[in-house]
């Protein structure tokens, strides 16, 4: 039996490790999901700008 106990006392330290870990890597998982998709906005948002000044530049262009 105490053997038994022994063995079980040692796993659960290894279990906590595992699990926080896991934990650890989901929790850089999203943050790294965050981050692709911010940069994908901010790409989206500067290709938007890019198109403005381009539509504008051509107006100014054709209309002297």
């Amino acid at each position: 039996r105490e053997k038994l106990n022994q063995k079980t006392y040692k796993s659960q330290p290894a279990n906590d490790t595992a699990i926080k870990m896991i934990l650890e890597r989901r929790r850089q998982e999203q943050e790294k999901l965050a981050e692709e998709q911010r940069l994908r906005k901010l790409n989206e948002l500067k290709k938007q700008q890019t198109t403005i000044v381009q539509s504008k530049t051509q107006q100014q262009k054709s209309s002297p």
